[in-house]
């Protein structure tokens, strides 16, 4: 007899719960089906809708850019041809320590200082220790930060669910007039996710919203090997959804550690098709002018490979 029924319920994986809302009859009114996610404050009641089925995308399509955004690394933005095109999305891959959030920040930094606000969404470095990191490398996001030019938004990955994680990144991109985004790293929302399956739909929503809004993005996503061939994301199928990716690798060649970094892909445009090696210094990340160091790494590594992989001999008599 009822014109509206809202079902409030908890819903628990492993150890976490999560409290959702889900409006299983409201006669006469369309309304988003499914559960979304309801949390509870000192500020009171709030809903976040879940995120795919809010942004449809269908009544405002993305258009393609031809304008070119430096990374703001010389060599690396010579093989880009320029840079990533506006709108993009790319992914800088790696292992731990291989340099995946330091070009984050030279993208960000690079904009700051052509005008363009931007935003790093991270979920392991405080504001304070991001800064300080930055100083490191010579660049100071504190400036750019306090005349609006670099927002940090930062939160542990185990405190939200994906969609009150959405809503807070688009909110912060439209409070700064955000153009470029950096989030620090997929596997924060991939952590985040009650149901695993659904992380692939939800990036494919969030996705398609920064590029209708013209923010070119690189996320940052960690391997489980620091080199090699079986370079896999964490997230199944996200590799289809952006246009750059980048891999980031390391090896140890005797006592020396090498860098390596490469373009595995750069959808609708030129790249270059060779590694180059790359360096970590007091200046952040600086590329090689050529290939020739990289493919002396390459060859050295499977020198030390081979060597490694040889079975012992057995000795004469035996």
């Amino acid at each position: 007899m009822v014109d509206g029924l809202i079902e409030l319920a908890f819903e628990q994986h492993r150890r976490r719960t999560l409290r959702t809302i889900e409006v299983l009859k409201f006669r006469g009114t369309r309304h988003l089906l499914g559960r979304h996610e309801l949390a509870i404050s000192d500020q009171g009641v709030a809903i976040h809708p879940r995120l795919e089925d809010l942004l449809d995308g269908s009544t405002r399509p993305a258009g393609a850019s031809d304008e070119r955004m430096p990374i703001g690394v010389h060599e690396l933005d010579a093989m880009l041809r320029g840079g990533v095109l506006r709108g993009t999305t790319s992914v800088a891959l790696g292992f731990s320590g291989s340099g995946k959030t330091t070009l984050g920040l030279h993208f960000l930094n690079a904009g700051a200082e052509a005008g363009e606000p931007g935003v790093l969404f991270g979920f392991y470095e405080s504001p304070e220790r991001l800064y300080q990191g930055a100083e490191r490398v010579g660049m100071n996001l504190r400036k750019y930060s306090q005349s609006g030019l670099f927002s940090h938004v930062w939160q542990p990955s185990y405190e939200f669910g994906l969609d009150q994680l959405g809503a807070r990144l688009l909110s912060d991109l439209e409070r700064v007039g955000a153009k470029r985004l950096v989030i620090d790293s997929l596997d924060g929302f991939r952590q985040a996710a009650f149901d695993p399956t659904r992380t692939i739909r939800f990036m494919t929503a969030l996705l398609g919203e920064l590029r209708t809004r013209r923010i070119t993005t690189i996320m940052t996503d960690e391997t489980r090997k620091p080199s090699g061939p079986e370079m896999e994301m964490r997230v199944e199928g996200i590799s289809a959804l952006v246009e750059n990716l980048f891999l980031l690798e390391y090896m140890t060649i005797g006592p020396r550690l090498r860098r390596l970094i490469s373009i595995v892909k750069q959808r609708a445009s030129m790249h270059e098709t060779t590694a180059r090696e790359f360096f970590l210094t007091g200046r952040g990340i600086e590329v090689a002018p050529d290939a020739q160091s990289a493919a002396e790494v390459v060859a050295h590594s499977d020198e030390f490979s081979s060597r490694h992989n040889e079975k012992p001999r057995a000795p004469e008599g035996i």
